[in-house]
């Protein structure tokens, strides 16, 4: 049997310099519970500016896909000493960092004020009709840790988010 695309899926790939608006919601630790989508859908405050935490609330902060992509590469291990011992494994390291925002991402047209970009990130047909429940799982986490990345070590100026990893 061949599965044909659903017909709403759209045929997309990403430019580095793509500019995008990302939501983010600054708040104390008093709810662990993810914010309500009504609130990070209304974000209209734009970001204060790169290298600055603002205080609580919600903002749009605009950036670029090249962006994304160079927060995807800072998630993880250092790759230095891979580079030099085993630099096709460190090589494959990177691409496994990128490719799956690549595969499952794509960018939408949205309402959004000036001067933000007026497009944000979904997930795309390959994700949603393609992708088994594991490969959810994974991704969620993968991109969850580099947005984590892109707004600590980037946007916040706060440095790098290691992940917690169990013991052995």
């Amino acid at each position: 049997m061949i599965m044909q695309p659903p017909h709403d899926a759209a045929d997309f790939a990403f430019s580095p310099t793509d500019a995008l608006d990302i939501p983010v919601v600054i708040r104390d630790f008093s709810s662990l519970r993810r914010p309500s989508e009504a609130l990070w859908r209304g974000a209209t405050q734009p970001w204060p500016g790169v290298a600055d935490m603002p205080s609580y609330g919600t903002y749009l902060a605009t950036t670029t896909w090249r962006q994304v992509l160079l927060a995807a590469k800072g998630v993880g291990r250092d790759l230095t000493p891979w580079l030099s011992r085993t630099p096709w494994l460190a090589v494959n390291e990177l691409i496994s960092r990128t490719a799956p925002l690549q595969a499952y991402l794509q960018l939408k047209d949205v309402p959004a004020p000036a001067p933000a970009a007026g497009r944000r990130l979904f997930v795309n047909a390959l994700y949603q009709y393609g992708s088994e429940r594991s490969a959810h799982s994974a991704f969620g986490y993968h991109l969850g840790m580099t947005m984590a990345h892109w707004l600590c070590a980037g946007m916040a100026g706060l440095g790098e988010v290691p992940p917690l990893r169990g013991s052995g």
